[in-house]
């Protein structure tokens, strides 16, 4: 089991009211097994700029495609064939993936070093993707979903629209970013989108004030 942070109240050692707190709660056990990871020499079959910032990336990995589950991730190794470097690989969020095309596909920003490198990869290269990683969103059918992300970090949740669309299940998402146009703008994009959610809301923090304004 997976433990984390739960606010709750506890009572003080004289009695009396109960205060806030946190405590340790565990999370109950997946109902089934997490697909077993594979590594894929994933050919790239686009890849380009959709903002000055982020990026969309299409890859061929069908055994990962066939097995992702909603909310997880790949790992993306950078080094090209006959490189030793760099060994680090990246955690990237499956944005959309495609069993039928056997394709996954990945929104990222282009912030440091690995990123920048990431941009480099052209149509036709290839990619060393591990995956599907990491604990998966469960959703019993019966419920609703409220989704909340911010930025670029919607993308983890993309992939549970796109399967609570296929069962009928009704989302609502909300999301943020830095400015008039948010960032996470690009997550919706997806050919399921326009339907994916039951309601969706965007908003953006107030602006900073200006020099002239400030103390």
């Amino acid at each position: 089991m997976t433990e984390v942070m739960s606010q709750t109240t506890t009572p003080p050692a004289t009695g009396g009211p109960r205060k806030p707190g946190w405590e340790l709660v565990k999370l109950p056990a997946p109902s089934h097994p997490r697909p077993k990871p594979i590594a894929e020499n994933a050919r790239v079959l686009a890849h380009y700029s959709i903002t000055d910032r982020y990026r969309f990336l299409s890859l061929h990995a069908p055994g990962i495609a066939a097995t992702a589950l909603p909310g997880q991730f790949v790992m993306i190794t950078l080094a090209r064939s006959g490189e030793s470097a760099p060994a680090l690989p990246r955690p990237m969020a499956i944005y959309q993936r495609d069993p039928q095309q056997g394709t996954i596909e990945i929104l990222y920003g282009v912030v440091g070093d690995g990123t920048r490198r990431l941009a480099t990869f052209a149509t036709g290269e290839d990619l060393l993707v591990v995956g599907p990683l990491g604990r998966p969103f469960e959703i019993a059918d019966g419920t609703s979903v409220l989704l909340i992300g911010r930025g670029i970090g919607t993308c983890s949740l993309t992939t549970v629209a796109q399967d609570a669309r296929a069962r009928g299940i009704r989302t609502v998402a909300v999301t943020s970013g830095r400015t008039g146009r948010p960032s996470s703008e690009p997550t919706c994009t997806g050919n399921w989108a326009p339907n994916a959610c039951t309601r969706s809301a965007t908003t953006t923090p107030p602006a900073p004030p200006s020099p002239s304004t400030r103390g």
